[in-house]
């Protein structure tokens, strides 16, 4: 696959062998390179790790899709029938990530075997986005991501006033495992 712009990617350390292939789906406002922490620590532990941009952003640069969700769906399929990326290929999606994430489930996406859905959505917020430290508060409570998000020019405060992209999927018709963490 070729890309102008490429993926967040962290690979296992020369002479590991492969335990397996991560895809990662950030939620609103994020992106990619938010979970460079995560991916670097999971690389340690022998897996690749991929990252893809909100699903809720346009691209930048000079691609201009209309259905920016139906793309990052599109590249995160791709990624899972990359042959040359190790199994089990797990998606590991937070907020309208773990949506997209469900999504691929449960359209039974090939290559596909197992999920992760940090703060899945499940509704409408009712309530405007408090804010900065409160909605802080409901993204996580790691002091390390919490000075990232804090300081991180790309991620955009805010966007969880965004309704979620997509509708939630019949979960029932998801037959991977998935790790659903309580919010």
């Amino acid at each position: 696959m070729t890309s102008p712009h490429p993926l967040p990617s962290w690979d296992e350390p020369d002479g590991t062998v492969p335990r397996g292939t991560v895809v990662v789906l950030p939620g609103r406002g994020e992106h990619g390179g938010v979970y460079a922490r995560f991916g670097r620590r999971l690389a340690a532990d022998g897996y690749r790790v991929r990252a893809l941009r909100d699903a809720t952003r346009p691209p930048r640069g000079p691609e201009t899709e209309r259905d920016t969700a139906a793309s990052v769906l599109d590249t995160a399929a791709k990624l899972l029938r990359d042959e040359t990326l190790p199994g089990p290929r797990v998606v590991a999606g937070s907020d309208t990530g773990a949506l997209c994430a469900a999504q691929l489930a449960a359209r039974g996406t090939p290559g596909l075997d197992g999920l992760i859905l940090a703060g899945l959505p499940t509704r409408p917020r009712s309530s405007p986005v408090p804010p900065w430290r409160e909605e802080l508060d409901q993204r996580t409570g790691c002091p390390a991501h919490r000075a990232l998000l804090t300081s991180d020019p790309e991620f955009t405060r805010g966007a969880l006033e965004e309704a979620p992209t997509g509708e939630l999927p019949a979960l029932d018709r998801i037959s991977v495992p998935a790790l659903c963490p309580a919010a």
